[in-house]
């Protein structure tokens, strides 16, 4: 259904935690999410990411997807991706990036015409910790949960800024490590990091 003139809302959706007991408790109900997005997908897939208040651990997740007015009757999820959540105290520096990357095999005919096997577009992100991480941070979490975990073929999520949700479909997504990058002691109990992450879209 059409949000506005900017954007466009596809549905609804609610994830509520649940853990077993003898009265069983709901530890977190996210309440309704509306999934807002710029008027012009063009190519990209829709994705709808949330970040719990704090970490739980839970028996069970619940997802309700949610359209009253949707009149096919039906709605349709691709994937679902639950993970822990990695923060560090200093974000990424200034100069991190975001860009749109298209995979489209392209080729021209002798006479100059483009001949193009379409793909979905991806973003990319590129960004740096200089020198303003903690051992913990670098170690236990970057080096041993993130690199060691996660490797380059393991989904993740990444938030560039979690309290900016407004932009999470700019400047958050689904997808994984472009590399393995250094964990450099940078100078005397800080340590700098390289992150490269490509969006999944398929």
């Amino acid at each position: 259904t059409a949000g506005s003139t900017t954007t466009v809302e596809y549905g609804a959706i609610r994830c509520v935690l649940e853990f077993e007991t003898s009265n069983g408790n709901t530890l977190y109900d996210s309440g309704t999410l509306t999934p807002t997005l710029p008027s012009l997908l063009g190519r990209t897939p829709m994705q709808l990411i949330h970040a719990l208040p704090t970490a739980m651990t839970a028996q069970r997740v619940v997802v309700e997807l949610l359209d009253s007015a949707n009149a096919d009757g039906y709605l349709e999820a691709g994937y679902l991706h639950i993970g822990p959540l990695i923060t560090t105290a200093i974000n990424v520096d200034y100069g991190c990036s975001w860009a749109f990357e298209d995979p489209s095999l392209l080729s021209e005919t002798p006479g100059g015409r483009l001949m193009a096997e379409e793909r979905p577009l991806r973003r990319v992100f590129n960004g740096q910790f200089a020198a303003v991480l903690t051992q913990t941070e670098a170690l236990d979490k970057l080096f041993d949960q993130l690199d060691r975990r996660v490797g380059l073929t393991k989904l993740m999520v990444l938030i560039q800024d979690a309290d900016d949700t407004t932009q999470y479909y700019n400047t958050a997504g689904f997808g994984r490590l472009r590399s393995l990058d250094q964990v450099a002691l940078a100078r005397f109990q800080r340590y700098s990091r390289t992150i490269s992450f490509v969006e999944a879209v398929a």
